[in-house]
């Protein structure tokens, strides 16, 4: 009994391998290919396609552009764009020239120009010297609100000195001095110090006429004499004026009223004593 099983388990491995040599157990490779074509989209073919539609034809012997891109080349350079760097890709990484700088972007802003508020020109007058308060007082009622009187230390003729030039040395000054007296001249005077030392003084005078009258006289004796003013110091009054719209006409009948008062301009910025004076 045995015996016989053994035979028929025997047969069966045999025919098991005859069937698979065989390729009973392989897949059906038409079956699957004609399920798998159920699923696919129909294949058209180029040739049946320009057939169909001839524009389609002629725009596929077009050639398509082909686009290269050299990474070591510049790109031209425009005001406010970035100038690229030159690199080269290698084994460990980008390899940067040692001389190039980093890409900087080159901007060239518009500048606004503002323009300076103007501010309002203020012009400012001085006017002087008073020859007493009087006459100030005239000019304050006039310009009421726009004038003030200030305080100036000014230089003033003196006198007038008729007088003989000196002579190069102190002795020749004398010699003149005593030809001077066979003339006839008896008021005179050598002086003998500071800036006049030498000269011969003739004369002094109060007003200039008087002075010029006595030069005249001598010079009909044969003798040539000179005549120059001499100066002080002395505080007088004078006043600042805020010229405005309203002040310029009266302005103008003052200074025809007054001739002997000077009015001039002044620089308000090198002085302020102007608006000061008129703000007190």
């Amino acid at each position: 009994m045995k015996i016989l099983f053994f035979f028929l388990a025997l047969a069966n491995a045999a025919f098991f391998m005859w069937e698979f040599h065989k390729g009973a157990f392989a897949p059906d490779s038409k079956t699957s290919i004609d399920k798998s074509n159920d699923y696919q989209e129909q294949i058209v073919l180029i040739s049946e396609l320009e057939a169909d539609n001839p524009l389609a034809s002629q725009s596929n012997k077009v050639p398509s552009p082909v686009y290269e891109l050299d990474f070591t080349d510049r790109i031209d350079k425009k005001p406010g764009e970035t100038e690229f760097i030159s690199e080269k890709l290698t084994d460990s990484g980008w390899d940067v020239p040692e001389t190039s700088t980093l890409a900087t972007t080159r901007i060239n802003p518009k500048i606004l120009s503002v323009e300076p508020v103007e501010e309002p020109t203020i012009i400012c007058y001085e006017a002087g010297p008073f020859a007493n308060e009087q006459v100030f007082k005239i000019w304050e009622n006039r310009l009421n609100g726009f004038i003030a009187s200030v305080s100036k230390e000014v230089q003033t003729v003196k006198d007038y000195l008729v007088y003989f030039p000196a002579a190069e040395t102190l002795m020749l000054s004398q010699a003149n001095l005593q030809m001077l007296k066979e003339k006839g001249i008896t008021d005179l005077w050598l002086l003998t110090q500071g800036a006049e030392q030498g000269q011969i003084s003739l004369g002094i005078f109060n007003r200039e006429e008087k002075a010029l009258i006595m030069k005249n006289e001598l010079l009909a004796k044969g003798i040539t004499a000179e005549v120059k003013a001499r100066y002080k110091s002395k505080v007088q009054k004078f006043a600042v004026i805020r010229a405005e719209v309203d002040v310029t006409d009266n302005l103008e009948f003052l200074k025809i009223q007054h001739p002997k008062v000077i009015v001039k301009a002044i620089n308000t910025t090198a002085d302020n004593n102007c608006l000061k004076a008129i703000n007190q």
